[in-house]
């Protein structure tokens, strides 16, 4: 199926968030996190991207791909992004300054737990079963762990056994990141990737 969407320019996203940024129990935490997630890939891959949201069904005026001002992105953000949708953002290719015509979508899930007692497992079988439920062989599912009342950060989880733990079927998910921020730097981390995104690099 075919979805109308918005381009938008990371750095405009970014004075967004820091004017009017309604904090992580809200949408503009996804907005935050596309931001970050762009910023890893086009590291990893060299390759420029720019960030894309599935547009809702109500009428606008809005051109199609163009540069809001702080206050369109605003209206767009706050009035005609869809929220109810399988795929939080996606990262488009941008090559020689022009789109290649594809990206990678993304859906972000929040992980949360109030003991570190049995992190890993607990984490991992979060992961199992959000992964091989989705059934979206195109999509990178993106964890976000968050401990209610105590400060964590990917040290509270052993990376390799976590690893060791995850069982997601071929072809059910692209790929599995954690996302979060370590001594105030926001980290990625990839936990698992289909064969299809191995061969191609995108993990």
């Amino acid at each position: 199926m075919k979805h109308n969407i918005f381009f938008l320019n990371a750095e405009i996203l970014k004075q967004y968030l820091k004017q009017y940024g309604r904090g992580v129990h809200s949408k503009d935490y996804e907005f935050a996190i596309s931001v970050h997630a762009k910023e890893y890939f086009e590291e990893k891959l060299n390759q420029q991207f720019v960030i894309t949201f599935e547009q809702n069904s109500k009428r606008h005026n809005f051109p199609n791909r163009f540069t809001p001002s702080l206050e369109q992105l605003r209206e767009i953000l706050t009035t005609y992004n869809e929220e109810d949708t399988p795929v939080d953002f996606a990262l488009a290719p941008v090559s020689a300054d022009k789109l290649e015509g594809y990206a990678y979508p993304f859906q972000i899930k929040r992980f949360y737990s109030t003991s570190l007692d049995r992190a890993n497992e607990k984490l991992a079988a979060f992961i199992n079963e959000k992964a091989n439920k989705y059934r979206s062989s195109q999509v990178g599912l993106i964890i976000v762990p968050q401990m209610r009342g105590q400060e964590t950060n990917t040290k509270s989880f052993d990376i390799k056994d976590l690893k060791s733990k995850l069982n997601i079927q071929e072809g059910a998910i692209r790929a599995v990141y954690v996302f979060q921020f370590f001594n105030e730097t926001p980290k990625f981390i990839g936990l698992w990737a289909s064969q299809e995104a191995l061969a191609e690099n995108i993990k």
